[in-house]
């Protein structure tokens, strides 16, 4: 009898050794190139929705590292580039590297393309969120929310002032990220119980639903909406702040992708419901940055549909 345990234990190491023996999926499939096509190349390899087209409007060296992007009046697009994001496959001194970015981009002669930028603030670390706000801008730079003026005129951070604190520095997946400006006129934020109100030079914290895990947007009725990785999207009954207690709708029931072509390097891709037989994405495992439409450009039957990509399938999806 006391040898019992020790034999219970080899059978399981024996089995545990077999399973992993057996030979992997990837084996099995061909998955075909995977080459770097130049960004204007890439357009051709693109398949769009009927009645769409794709176009360019701005592209690595102009932009580096996307992560978030704001509109001004003028039509200049605020973009957040998070430079510092994984330098190697272990993310040495992510919280260490001052190379983030605010970036300003111009299209000068209106082709639809960016042809014009300018480093507004630099020496950034890990920046994840801005908002346009009366007199300048606010940038997320956790731990911290910044103040950002530009009082000459040239595009450039002549001012930055400490205005709040935003979130822990932390894993890039989850900590805060939105300063979404919505129909009551505070911001909202994803992954955070927080929302702010920029008046008079000063930002006032406020409670607010925890909600999403990257990505937040609204609706013309001020209904918010966010994902997480492993759902499409969730919604608020109420609107606005959602004091606790409230509800939040799983407005999107299914969690199946269709990609056009294998995506065997996914989060969870051993476990057997995540990949079809042919290599290809079946269930969403990278769900952010929700966008739900409210404009006049695209056919009236898209008028509040979201928006929501899936990096891991190389899609976007549409759901009414």
């Amino acid at each position: 009898m006391k040898f019992l345990p020790l034999l219970c234990l080899l059978v399981g190491a024996s089995a545990f050794a077999q399973k992993l023996a057996d030979p992997p999926k990837w084996r099995q499939w061909e998955l075909g190139p995977s080459d770097t096509i130049p960004a204007d190349k890439a357009l051709d390899t693109f398949k769009i929705a009927p009645g769409f087209e794709l176009q360019l409007f701005a592209a690595e060296p102009m932009v580096v590292d996307p992560v978030a992007m704001a509109w001004d009046g003028d039509g200049r697009a605020w973009v957040v580039e998070m430079r510092g994001y994984m330098p190697d496959v272990k993310g040495t001194n992510e919280t260490k590297l001052k190379i983030g970015k605010i970036v300003v981009l111009e299209d000068t002669d209106n082709d639809g393309k960016a042809d014009k930028k300018t480093d507004f603030l630099d020496e950034l670390i890990m920046p994840r969120a801005i908002a346009m706000v009366d007199g300048g801008v606010l940038v997320a730079e956790p731990p911290v929310i910044w103040y950002c003026q530009d009082t000459d005129g040239d595009l450039k951070c002549d001012q930055k002032t400490k205005v709040g604190n935003y979130a822990r520095q932390g894993p890039v997946e989850h900590t805060d990220n939105g300063l979404v400006p919505c129909l009551d006129n505070w911001m909202y934020n994803a992954k955070s119980s927080k929302r702010f109100i920029f008046r008079d030079g000063s930002l006032i914290t406020g409670n607010s639903r925890f909600r999403g895990q990257w990505g937040i947007c609204q609706d013309d009725y001020g209904r918010l909406y966010s994902t997480s990785n492993s759902r499409y999207l969730n919604s608020d009954w109420d609107m606005y702040h959602g004091a606790a207690g409230t509800f939040s709708n799983p407005s999107v029931g299914t969690v199946d992708i269709n990609s056009i072509r294998p995506n065997p390097g996914i989060n969870r891709g051993y476990q057997p419901q995540m990949l079809r037989k042919d290599g290809r994405l079946a269930r969403i495992t990278a769900i952010s940055g929700p966008g739900v439409y409210r404009s006049d450009r695209y056919p009236v039957d898209y008028a509040g549909a979201a928006f929501i990509p899936e990096p891991a399938a190389n899609a976007v999806t549409c759901h009414w």
